[in-house]
């Protein structure tokens, strides 16, 4: 590692004295540099490539930010503070692969994107392969419909208590939403009476004949225990 290391010192060194096209090219070179040899580096060696990037991000145009947080999104070992930085850059070209795909991405942000940002980025979130309560309570208060709905749809999140509530409250009057909650395993069968009677007809019948389905699958397995 020790000539890619010499050669991010020396990154590191010329930003301030770069042009913004130069800085471009280095941030291109550096991303290259990290993933040919990301699971070579040591967490020291990573915190300084972490901080490189960082450095760079400040002083390049969206168009640059946008081709790394591409390339960072779905890498498993990427550098945490510049996913934090890339996740809450306004610019939803940006944050949008870091949002949707970053594994490393820490819950804090996520919850603090999904708290102030703009409904293009609380719909990257509700992409994610998985979705922690603390997060969906955010996203189905506080997203619109195409975000609820998304994030109801999303196998992999998980609900509290509060979120099934939310999510079964503005079910009412929208069809799409109520048959999507409606057919969730998880939702607490208090929660589905009450989705039931204030669902539409056509929904209601839905979601009932959903339930008798599921139910004679169930018992025709048992009767063959």
């Amino acid at each position: 590692m020790g000539a890619p290391l010499e050669l991010i010192h020396e990154l590191d060194s010329s930003i301030a004295h770069s042009t913004d096209q130069r800085r471009s090219v280095m941030l291109r070179h550096l991303t290259d540099l990290f993933l040919v040899g990301a699971d070579q580096y040591s967490e020291d060696e990573i915190e300084l490539i972490d901080d490189v990037f960082v450095r760079l991000v400040a002083t390049i145009e969206q168009s640059s930010r946008a081709l790394l947080a591409i390339r960072l999104g779905p890498v498993v070992g990427a550098p945490p503070k510049i996913l934090r930085v890339l996740a809450c850059d306004d610019a939803i070209e940006v944050a949008s692969p870091v949002l949707t795909q970053a594994e490393r991405l820490d819950i804090t942000t996520l919850i603090e994107c999904a708290r102030i940002k703009n409904q293009e980025h609380l719909l990257a979130i509700s992409r994610r392969k998985t979705l922690p309560e603390v997060l969906t309570e955010v996203l189905v208060e506080r997203g619109d419909q195409q975000v609820v709905l998304n994030t109801a749809k999303n196998a992999g999140a998980r609900f509290s208590a509060k979120g099934f509530d939310t999510l079964v409250r503005r079910s009412c009057g929208d069809d799409a939403l109520a048959a999507c909650v409606g057919m969730r395993a998880d939702l607490p069968p208090e929660l589905f009476d009450r989705l039931l009677a204030a669902a539409s007809e056509k929904v209601r019948a839905r979601l009932e004949a959903e339930r008798e389905y599921a139910k004679s699958d169930i018992d025709h397995v048992v009767a063959r225990l």
